[in-house]
């Protein structure tokens, strides 16, 4: 079986129509509904965990709530997690899993440091968060870890062609990054779509 073309999830309001099909949105709290959201492109949700303010559970709820009329569209929300603490996001996940759950979107793990070594929780979806050094030491593993449980595995943080290639030959179902904010959209949306050719081209080794 091929393995299926990596997706790339981009933070802009801006349309999306004519761009490059394996292009979603990702949202947060933080962000208005995009046009790229009302144009039907899939969408992830982020917690904000990172954010200057930090994670609010009020935010985060009233955003997913007012997602839902595209929730069909929605790959995989984040269920909040301690980044690079893999013990504390376990421990967490479970109470917050039972939050979220009624509200009917997929639900995304995260991995973070000391995961390789820890269950996996019930989940929908994965999502390879962690420190930089740790991450690049067992993104592979952990990719192959999701598929073997029948699941997909996003990446977050990836902002370089290069970087989207690795973890395409490395089985990788889709990837983020804040790209966009450093360059602008219009350059940005052509570069990243360059970078989707690139790491979708016909691969020798392809997942079975």
């Amino acid at each position: 079986m091929s393995q299926p073309p990596i997706m790339y999830f981009v933070a802009t309001g801006s349309r999306l129509a004519g761009q490059h099909p394996q292009l979603g949105v990702i949202t947060s709290p933080r962000s208005s509904i995009s046009a790229g959201v009302r144009e039907g492109r899939p969408w992830i949700a982020d917690c904000d965990i990172f954010s200057k303010d930090g994670y609010s559970q009020d935010a985060y709820f009233t955003h997913l709530e007012r997602m839902a009329p595209w929730r069909k569209a929605c790959r995989f929300i984040v269920v909040p997690d301690c980044p690079g603490d893999g013990e504390g996001t376990l421990h967490g996940y479970y109470a917050m899993a039972e939050m979220l759950a009624p509200l009917g979107y997929p639900l995304a793990y995260v991995f973070q440091d000391g995961a390789e070594k820890l269950p996996l929780p019930p989940c929908d979806y994965t999502f390879i968060g962690g420190t930089n050094d740790w991450r690049m030491r067992h993104a592979a593993g952990l990719i192959q870890r999701a598929h073997d449980a029948g699941l997909g595995c996003h990446v977050g943080r990836v902002n370089s062609g290069k970087r989207l290639a690795m973890l395409a030959q490395a089985g990788a179902d889709s990837a983020d990054g804040t790209y966009l904010s450093y360059v602008g959209v219009e350059q940005g949306l052509a570069d990243v779509t360059r970078w989707l050719q690139e790491a979708n081209q016909p691969r020798l080794l392809q997942r079975s």
